[in-house]
């Protein structure tokens, strides 16, 4: 038994892969967000404010982000307070009102360009594109989309990031190892 416990606390150490999503439904609409940590990430948008807008205005039914004004450019960014980040996926869309030009992506702690995701929407188009990047130890990503009118004229909604298993550290293996576990 007391093997059994000591192995159990020494696997605690390492951490499983896990995935967190923000859907935006435990705020109101008009609620400011901007800085405010969301479970593991903050959300800026340069000078802008990030907040609530209620979509049952345009879908019957829900939350997501917008940033206000949208004569700015911009764009949404993401800084992860949690370590071993490697997959972000954001829904980012429009509401029927003109063609924009989608973008996600995703840095390291020093700048270094990881991974991106480009697509465009028609000016009918009214929903979220699913934009998904990954790679090791994303520190923060930059999202949004727009056009020369308007370049940040674009809504977010289900944020969702995923870490990687983070493995039991050496130092702790030896020890079993010296325990004989």
């Amino acid at each position: 038994m007391k093997n059994l416990l000591l192995t159990a606390a020494f696997c605690a150490l390492g951490t499983a892969a896990s995935a967190v999503t923000q859907d935006f439904e435990g705020f109101n609409g008009g609620d400011d967000i901007t800085g405010q940590d969301l479970g593991g990430f903050t959300l800026t948008a340069g000078g802008d404010i990030v907040e609530i807008v209620n979509a049952y205005d345009y879908f019957g039914t829900g939350y997501f982000i917008g940033s206000n004004p949208f004569v700015n450019d911009n764009p949404y960014r993401a800084d992860f307070s949690v370590l071993g980040v490697n997959q972000v996926s954001v829904g980012v869309g429009d509401v029927n009102a003109d063609a924009d030009d989608l973008f996600l992506f995703a840095y390291d702690l020093f700048d270094n360009l990881i991974d991106s995701y480009t697509t465009s929407i028609a000016d009918s188009f009214v929903g979220f594109e699913t934009l998904t990047v990954s790679g090791a130890n994303i520190a923060y990503v930059v999202f949004g989309g727009g056009n020369q009118l308007y370049p940040n004229s674009v809504y977010a909604d289900n944020f969702t990031y995923s870490t990687a298993a983070v493995p039991l550290p050496a130092g702790g293996l030896l020890l079993l190892g010296a325990l004989g576990l």
